[in-house]
């Protein structure tokens, strides 16, 4: 948002799950950039009436701003965009009143640019039942790799490749490389330098995937003391919180656990 706004303005499309947490991430995530942004503070008039600015819509020379609810379809209708910045695409309903998909009606405003842009950003959810997988795996599908610190091979961070003890997390977190077998800790992993790594570079669409593991914000005791709680609730049969662990920790989508029937078993 703050790259248009400042270098290529253009009118832009911001689409929430829904409209309260539009009005939430106006507040709390997009007032605050534009106040505290040098470049950006003065493209915003925020104290005249006649300006036509509010929580929803913000306008700027040469573009505005629109915050919609995916929830909503009279506001998916309306004046063409070029830029969309989808945000939460797996908490979207999956129709906007009867008027069809959301995402699909904000993608139809922009048929009059040829050069427009579409973000896609979610923490995804139930596997078969996730757009933003669905749009990963038809994009370059770009996974943040990292170099080992004693061999240098590149890697993604896979949760299988943790190694803890469960009951004394004090003794430390350590990683195994997957080519060199040797065990680094936290600190030695997270200070390389790393870089995406394209499982299928020939897609029209980048698409990334990046899991908590990789994170600068979070440590990962923190990552594994959430796991140890999720199993002890899914040994007793709540599967809710190893769910959440699952797509929030990972980023991977969640696999319900069941049995699987033929359709002619079914019908029989």
């Amino acid at each position: 948002l703050g790259y248009f706004m400042a270098y290529a303005p253009a009118p832009i499309l911001v689409m929430q799950p829904t409209l309260d947490m539009g009005q939430t991430f106006s507040k709390d995530r997009l007032a605050p950039m534009i106040r505290d942004t040098p470049v950006l503070r003065g493209l915003v008039d925020v104290k005249s009436r006649y300006a036509g600015n509010t929580i929803l819509k913000k306008n700027f020379p040469g573009g505005h701003i629109t915050i919609v609810g995916a929830n909503s379809p009279s506001s998916l209708a309306s004046r063409p965009i070029k830029v969309l910045l989808a945000d939460e695409i797996d908490r979207y309903p999956k129709s906007a009143g009867t008027e069809g998909d959301p995402l699909d009606l904000a993608k139809k405003r922009q048929t009059t640019f040829w050069d427009y842009k579409t973000v896609m950003v979610s923490t995804p959810t139930i596997k078969g039942d996730s757009r933003i997988e669905d749009a990963y795996l038809l994009s370059t599908q770009e996974e943040w790799n990292v170099p080992c610190p004693e061999c240098g091979a590149y890697q993604p961070f896979l949760w299988e490749n943790v190694k803890f003890d469960k009951d004394d997390l004090d003794k430390g977190i350590g990683y195994v490389c997957r080519e060199c077998g040797c065990v680094s800790n936290e600190y030695r992993w997270k200070e390389q330098y790393g870089k995406y790594v394209a499982a299928n570079p020939g897609a029209e669409s980048r698409g990334f995937h990046l899991n908590t593991l990789a994170s600068t914000f979070v440590g990962w005791k923190e990552i594994v003391t959430k796991f140890i709680e999720a199993k002890i609730a899914l040994d007793h049969g709540n599967p809710e919180q190893m769910k959440v662990w699952v797509n929030t920790e990972l980023g991977e989508t969640w696999e319900e656990r069941g049995i699987q029937l033929e359709d002619i078993e079914l019908f029989n």
